[in-house]
């Protein structure tokens, strides 16, 4: 039995809001084709293959903007809401105005669905990355703030997080797939009669959100283990070999030439694409288990590292 909301429309249910999701991406991309297509005309007087493909996300997303605009922005129902039977309502439009939605929601729901993302990715980015290089400063190398900084992952595996544990939710609720959905309060009601059935998503739903606490629970452990060895005494450096002098046996450590894996001098220095040094087996070790730079989290596979050779 599908469940009624306190207007008497039959809300809709997960099945069927990702079979809608699936037809609209299919013709936002059938669309986006249409625009490649037609740059064709342009190339190469205007427009190179480079800049195209370089460009290929905001192609994307001017393509969604298109497709929103010609339904969602007019008060009609998109191609895939249309496939599945389906409309969009907000609760507390429908109590004063009736459907559809609003215009300014509306307005909202398409700034959400394709201003932010361009935003994301230009913006928010940017300023991400520069924040996380003053945390990188000497002064901050040591405190709580610069370990987390340094272990924190990337901007976008930040956002893929937030949008999975979204994900998650809607497993196990059934009402909003997308974040700009769940902001606005547009969900989906059926305009005919549904097909009865018993699909749930609920045990997807369930797993997603173990793994987001697994997840998380993993990265306060390195967290704090990485905080305590940044922090405990260094103990001095000594050379093994035979023809060193007793003077350099009782030198400190040069902070420079400290392996940020192991925190003791650097053995068989070699350094990643990014420019960062490791020990020689520390790096590969870890390029092994997670190919990125422990340092700034560039993709770093370990046949890219190079040992180094007389290096001082």
């Amino acid at each position: 039995m599908k469940k009624k909301d306190q207007f008497g429309f039959v809300e809709a249910s997960q099945p069927e809001i990702l079979k809608l999701r699936e037809k609209d991406g299919e013709y936002i991309n059938e669309l986006k084709h249409k625009f490649l297509d037609a740059l064709d005309l342009f190339i190469p007087r205007f427009f190179s293959y480079r800049q195209i493909t370089q460009n290929i996300d905001y192609l994307t997303l001017f393509s969604s903007a298109i497709y929103y605009f010609l339904t969602t922005l007019r008060g009609k129902q998109t191609l895939g809401e249309e496939y599945s039977s389906l409309m969009q309502i907000s609760s507390r439009d429908y109590k004063y105005e009736g459907l559809p939605t609003l215009f300014g929601r509306r307005i909202l729901l398409i700034f959400l669905i394709c201003g932010v993302p361009f935003l994301v990715s230009k913006y928010l980015t940017m300023w991400f990355n520069k924040m996380r290089e003053r945390s990188f400063s000497e002064e901050n190398r040591h405190t709580l703030k610069g370990v987390f900084f340094k272990r924190m992952p990337d901007f976008a595996d930040i956002v893929k997080n937030i949008y999975k544990l979204h994900l998650g939710l809607f497993f196990l609720k059934g009402m909003f797939y997308e974040l700009s959905k769940r902001f606005t309060k547009i969900r989906y009601i059926f305009v005919k009669q549904p097909q009865n059935h018993d699909i749930s998503y609920n045990k997807i739903g369930q797993i997603l959100l173990l793994q987001m606490l697994l997840q998380f629970v993993q990265f306060a452990v390195k967290l704090g283990v990485d905080f305590h060895n940044r922090n405990k005494p260094k103990k001095p450096f000594r050379s093994s070999q035979e023809n060193t002098s007793e003077e350099n046996e009782g030198e400190d450590v040069n902070e420079n030439e400290i392996c940020g894996l192991c925190y003791e001098k650097r053995k068989n220095p070699s350094v990643t694409p990014c420019g960062h040094l490791f020990c020689w087996d520390c790096i590969v070790k870890n390029c092994v288990i997670k190919p990125e730079c422990p340092q700034c989290r560039q993709f770093c596979p370990a046949r890219k590292v190079v040992r180094l050779r007389n290096f001082n």
